[in-house]
């Protein structure tokens, strides 16, 4: 059915006319750009990177992505296989990727322990130095408003 539909142009896509609205579909020449047109590695990088952060299910603060002629290579560490899956996933469906390399290593159950063990003495040891803190200067404002009592007495 050629000819139906408009598009819209910019990241609205194309309407295809039967839903109504604006629908981004995969036509038969979707990913054919102009003669010799190729997305540069850097916007490649960028265009996974912004997904990954974007990605609601996915921690992507130990991951790092490596382009070189559009061709992806993933590394760093996750907490969940299905992360690592995850991020090969986003990365595919990035426009001129041509291949994905994942080199994601999925943490093992007692480093994932022993990691949160660690966050959570950290936000322990914080806690009370600020509590300290504030309970030293309540002890030093006590101290000066009884002695100034004492001395009027």
């Amino acid at each position: 059915m050629r000819g139906q539909g408009s598009w819209s142009g910019g990241s609205s896509g194309w309407s295809s006319g039967r839903s109504g609205g604006t629908v981004r579909e995969r036509g038969r020449f979707t990913g054919k750009g102009p003669k010799g047109y190729q997305r540069s590695d850097e916007r490649i990088r960028e265009d996974i990177s912004e997904r990954m952060e974007q990605h609601p299910d996915l921690d992507a603060s130990e991951i790092e992505v490596h382009v070189t002629r559009g061709e992806v290579t993933l590394k760093g560490e996750v907490s969940e296989r299905q992360d690592k899956r995850m991020a090969e996933d986003i990365a595919e469906e990035v426009s001129g990727v041509k291949d994905v390399t994942n080199q994601i290593r999925v943490r093992k159950r007692s480093e994932r322990n022993e990691r949160d063990e660690d966050k959570d003495t950290e936000e322990r040891s914080i806690t009370p130095n600020r509590n300290a803190s504030s309970a030293q200067q309540q002890t030093t404002q006590r101290s000066r408003t009884s002695g100034s009592s004492t001395s009027s007495s």
